[in-house]
């Protein structure tokens, strides 16, 4: 079959294709893969005999005429009724990473990006911006995870200090509500007075003072 001029599979066996192309892929450990170019999907049965059972496979496919002759195959029901596999068909393609945010994947995740090399060929330019947008989105979950890290850090940092001042006998003269007040109460107080800092810290502004 060709495209646009192009070879799109083997003639004579395109499985045996897709498994050379496949062959150093860690495939078995990916969580989520992201795969652009499927054509008539000679490679999926290939896939679906590597994939974890947990993983989930996003499929970008820009060419609406070539989805469709896929779905027409016989065999493709193996794919289409395969709950890890999403498409994402023309001109959605463009879009995806606008609105997706790497929604329901973990923090421990493996993501895998494939591309079928045909494919590249004829859409070289929207894969490279598809895979660009991918890897913002990985960075700004990585910095996102780092900045809630930080925070947490902060939070805890500032949790014991407050534990290690307000079980000092001594500290109620600094402020004259601590002493006699039970360790229960001091602490829910200093929890409070961390989640202020914390926040104010967030927000950028200075600590009210206590």
């Amino acid at each position: 079959m060709e495209v646009a001029g192009l070879p799109y599979h083997s003639l004579y066996d395109p499985q045996r294709e897709a498994r050379k192309i496949y062959a150093g892929e860690p495939i078995e450990k990916a969580d989520v893969i992201l795969h652009f170019g499927w054509g008539l999907g000679y490679s999926g049965d290939v896939l679906r005999e590597r994939l974890k059972p947990s993983a989930r496979v996003l499929i970008f496919e820009p060419d609406e005429h070539l989805f469709e002759l896929f779905s027409d195959r016989p065999d493709s029901h193996n794919v289409l009724q395969d709950r890890r596999f999403k498409f994402v068909v023309g001109s959605q393609s463009c879009q995806f990473f606008n609105e997706w945010g790497l929604d329901a994947c973990q923090e421990t995740d493996e993501f895998l990006w494939l591309t079928w090399p045909a494919a590249y060929q004829i859409h070289g330019n929207l894969a490279d911006k598809l895979r660009k947008n991918f890897n913002i989105r990985l960075r700004d979950r990585a910095a996102n995870l780092l900045t809630y890290f930080n925070n947490g850090r902060l939070y805890f940092d500032n949790v014991l200090a407050n534990l290690q001042y307000q079980n000092d006998p001594d500290a109620g003269h600094l402020s004259g509500q601590f002493k006699n007040v039970p360790v229960n109460e001091r602490i829910l107080s200093g929890r409070r007075a961390c989640e202020e800092i914390c926040r104010t810290h967030a927000e950028g502004r200075a600590a009210p003072a206590h």
